[in-house]
């Protein structure tokens, strides 16, 4: 988007819905843009421009409507399909980069099952996790990841703090790369986690 506005040689008049929207919290999913008469692409579908403007759209995936529910027998029929995806995922992500990968740990389930599921394959990686300052009272689950990381004998942690965070400056950087907010708040929020990741020299970031 920021390429194709510096195209344009001037920038768009804002989009005050979108704009408002996200200010009040009411942000809903749209393929509106913070700039008027500017969409985003939509998903599983390209959009491509021809040198007389015309635009064609095609899509290259949707989901089936008519597709069954997915329904299993009791609660372990469904962990144990979960858990051959998940393993299914993590060694298809990784197979042919293990010495390129690093991840994120938030002592959540989400990126706690990842781990989980890279050490059952042998796959073992940096692991870079955001803490609440240090002396801080806010709520911080660090606890929950320590405890995975002894459990699992995992010592590859970087923990990092938001004593270098600027709200501000994170905003400004998100509106330069998505010519507006970006899509979902977290990417400004981490941020200080990113940018410890992109030093690293790592080329893959499971999160």
């Amino acid at each position: 988007l920021p390429d194709i506005i510096k195209s344009l040689g001037r920038t768009p008049p804002l989009n005050m819905n979108t704009v408002i929207a996200l200010l009040a919290r009411r942000q809903r999913y749209s393929h509106e843009t913070f700039y008027q008469n500017i969409y985003s692409v939509e998903p599983g579908s390209i959009t491509t421009i021809d040198a007389q403007g015309n635009t064609r759209k095609k899509l290259f995936w949707q989901l089936d409507p008519r597709a069954d529910d997915i329904i299993l027998p009791n609660d372990k029929a469904y962990l144990d399909r979960f858990s051959e995806l998940m393993h299914e995922s993590v060694a298809f992500n990784t197979h042919d980069c293990r010495d390129q990968v690093c991840g994120e740990l938030s002592g959540g389930l989400d990126s706690s099952a990842i781990l989980a599921t890279s050490a059952a394959q042998g796959l073992s990686y940096p692991l870079f996790m955001h803490t609440a300052t240090p002396g801080s009272t806010l709520v911080d689950d660090s606890d929950l990841a320590k405890l995975l990381l002894k459990r699992l004998k995992h010592d590859q942690a970087s923990f990092i703090n938001a004593d270098q965070f600027d709200l501000i400056q994170e905003l400004q950087y998100c509106a330069k790369q998505f010519a507006g907010a970006a899509p979902y708040i977290l990417f400004a929020f981490s941020q200080t986690t990113n940018r410890a990741v992109a030093a690293s020299g790592k080329r893959v970031l499971l999160s």
